[in-house]
């Protein structure tokens, strides 16, 4: 039986050539990008192709290399009219059960400066 790839989604594409331009304006080569994130320089090529999207962990890495928010490496940034009322997001985090509450925190945590929450 053949295998058929999975298609691209468009959205890698676009994490890798807002990467690649970053790190093109700051001048720097692939492995340097990877060095100062501390991953290998496989991982840039892969992302900035489109190839792979990196764990949220890896992005992380890769914007404080280069200086910026996850956010934009993920395009997510948006004026005030754009963003939700505080009623609209306890309305929709009351709706989740609690698996995905955590999930949420994580992603949040993991996508800016706010430090991860600790129960103890």
């Amino acid at each position: 039986m053949a295998r058929t790839r999975k298609a691209r989604d468009p959205a890698d594409d676009a994490v890798g050539s807002r990467l690649r331009a970053l790190r093109t304006e700051r001048k720097m080569s692939q492995e340097a990008l990877a060095e100062a994130a501390a991953v290998q320089s496989v991982v840039v090529s892969r992302a900035e192709r489109g190839v792979a999207l990196p764990s949220l962990g890896t992005l992380r890495a890769l914007a404080g290399a280069l200086d910026v928010q996850v956010s934009v490496l993920l395009d997510v940034e948006s004026s005030p009219e754009d963003r939700p009322s505080e009623d609209e997001l306890l309305d929709a985090w009351r709706k989740l059960d609690p698996a995905d509450q955590r999930a949420v925190v994580h992603v949040v945590c993991a996508t800016t400066t706010i430090p991860a929450h600790s129960d103890n």
